[in-house]
């Protein structure tokens, strides 16, 4: 017999879950930094320039999550098109 028969779990609890997610959705959603699919990277890079987000979500046009956008994200999009001479850095004395 095979131990890692999966079970479905109750309707009922399905549904709790449901109504706990809901429950919190509205706060979660102002906790998040986000952008539309057909937005500029600049713009979530702002929203990463900082301590508060460590990740943007990306939503598409019909509000549905599209994926995430990180720090390392916009970093590995960046590295191989702007040449160094136009960022601004700390000079090190």
């Amino acid at each position: 017999m095979d131990s890692y028969l999966r079970t479905e779990r109750p309707k009922e609890d399905r549904n709790n879950d449901v109504r706990k997610v809901a429950g919190i959705l509205p706060k979660a959603q102002g906790r998040l930094a986000t952008v539309s699919t057909d937005g500029l990277l600049i713009d979530a890079a702002r929203l990463l320039n900082g301590p508060q987000f460590n990740l943007v979500v990306v939503f598409n046009d019909t509000g549905k999550m599209a994926g995430i956008i990180s720090k390392t994200d916009v970093v590995r999009a960046i590295s191989a098109t702007v040449p160094v001479a136009v960022v601004r850095w700390r000079r090190h004395s």
